[in-house]
């Protein structure tokens, strides 16, 4: 019995999810515009219903860039379902 459990609980024991890396575009841009995008997430129901009340600001790495689009990299989001915020902080006020 023993033997027939061990590998079993192995596998069980060895199966882990991992964070990954999420891609987003944001396109319309004006030539020439360098004012930053700001990103906030945020991984539950009420920042559907109470709008901004609930998002945490988060890093994101400009990899790809254009006269009318930029490409960002969010580097290790856990599995999960989410709500992304993205704004052109055209006056860099961060808020």
């Amino acid at each position: 019995m023993i033997f027939i459990w061990l590998p079993l609980l192995f596998v069980l024991s060895s199966f882990q999810v991992f964070a990954g890396d999420v891609i987003v575009t944001v396109d319309r841009f004006s030539q020439n515009n360098d004012a930053p995008v700001r990103f906030s997430i945020c991984d539950s129901e009420n920042c559907h219903v109470k709008r901004d009340k609930g998002y945490v600001d988060i890093d994101a790495e400009l990899i790809e860039r254009t006269d009318n689009f930029r490409r960002y990299r969010i580097k290790n989001v856990e599995p999960g379902e989410y709500s992304l915020s993205a704004y052109h902080d055209l006056n860099s006020s961060e808020n």
